[in-house]
């Protein structure tokens, strides 16, 4: 049976490559010079900090990429970026989620849920999508991800099914193993999973004994600091209650870090509870103005697109990023299905988004 996947924390690790120039996202920094640089030409004018490409890298192959360094001296604080920009635009994520990694191989039924080479993939792109999210089982893991790189979209791998029981609110399941989602991952083996890809909000962030779950739980904090502790400094999606359909506490209870990069993770579908534009105002603008906002997961299980249609609206208003959920071709009784056929057919539903993505330059 396949569970509608849910995630907590997400890391993109795709490399933005630099060609022409790439500005950082904008920061408060007052006196902020660079004085040592690596890799690209940096500049300041007052709180935007400029990465240009030097004479060698500033020409990229399809799917090519280059990374760049800066040491810079500091007077003041720095307020977390709100915005992406690449050559001067903002970089929004706008895209669609491949679910399958999540529960496919946990049952014993191989890796992925129907094709991921390179027609299925190239598909996908033909929807003008520059971002794919992909779900993964702690137990078992990867082998997609690199596609979708090579086809000019940053993967942005997502734990979903990890260790450990769990026999609370919405328990999918009682197994001890990774064979459905629980809320709170756990400390013995996600703090190394996230290594190797690079309910209240105050236990999602701090971990250990948390209402209804019979291991240890490892908190956001813990997870942000098992990615930064092995020198990753990619941007990392944190999630919050109620499958990341809650952001409510969001900002109160966020995990902080000295590399920042962080982002908020909300998801919706037309049967959740944070569904119309009053908790949208109410809970994720105030998010969305001091750190960036995606939508990992929209979806509607009808046969029709109104509901996403006006979620991505107030996304769009705002500059905000999202990606359709999901990119496989399940029937309605197994959840939101965007195509009907991996050669990129939409579904009712899947034409909305499609049309969407199209006319629009993320």
């Amino acid at each position: 049976m396949r569970h509608p996947p849910r995630s907590v924390l997400l890391a993109v690790t795709g490399v933005v490559a630099l060609v022409a120039a790439v500005t950082v996202p904008v920061v408060t920094a007052q006196g902020a010079t660079p004085a040592c640089t690596v890799d690209a030409k940096w500049s300041r004018s007052g709180t935007t900090v400029t990465a240009a490409n030097e004479n060698w890298n500033g020409a990229l192959g399809t799917g090519g990429s280059v990374s760049a360094g800066v040491i810079a001296s500091l007077s003041g604080g720095i307020a977390a970026p709100t915005a992406f920009r690449l050559n001067g635009t903002t970089r929004r994520l706008l895209g669609v989620d491949r679910s399958g990694g999540e529960f496919v191989c946990v049952q014993g039924n191989g890796i992925w849920d129907g094709p991921v080479d390179g027609a299925p993939v190239g598909a996908i792109a033909d929807w003008n999508v520059n971002t794919v999210r992909i779900p993964l089982n702690e137990e078992c893991r990867l082998g997609l991800p690199h596609m979708v790189k090579a086809h000019g979209m940053p993967p942005m791998p997502a734990l979903h099914w990890s260790w450990g029981r769990y026999t609370g609110n919405s328990a999918g399941c009682s197994d001890v193993h990774a064979t459905c989602r629980k809320p709170m991952p756990n400390a013995r083996y996600t703090p190394a999973f996230r290594e190797s890809v690079a309910g209240t909000f105050k236990c999602r962030r701090g971990g250990g004994g948390c209402p209804g779950t019979g291991y240890e739980a490892a908190g956001m904090q813990d997870l942000v600091d098992a990615v930064r502790d092995t020198g990753a400094r990619n941007l990392i999606l944190l999630g919050g209650l109620a499958y990341s359909n809650d952001l409510g506490q969001w900002l109160t209870y966020r995990p902080t870090g000295p590399a920042g990069n962080l982002a908020a993770a909300w998801h919706v579908c037309d049967f959740n509870a944070c569904t119309n534009e009053s908790c949208r105002n109410s809970d994720l603008a105030p998010v969305a103005a001091q750190v960036p906002l995606v939508a990992g997961e929209i979806g509607e299980n009808t046969c029709a697109h109104p509901f996403v249609d006006r979620v991505m609206k107030w996304f769009d208003d705002r500059g905000l990023s999202y990606l359709g959920w999901t990119r496989t071709t399940w029937s309605r009784s197994s959840g939101p299905a965007l195509i009907s056929s991996y050669d990129g057919t939409p579904t009712a539903y899947g034409i909305g988004l499609r049309g969407h993505l199209r006319v629009l330059d993320g």
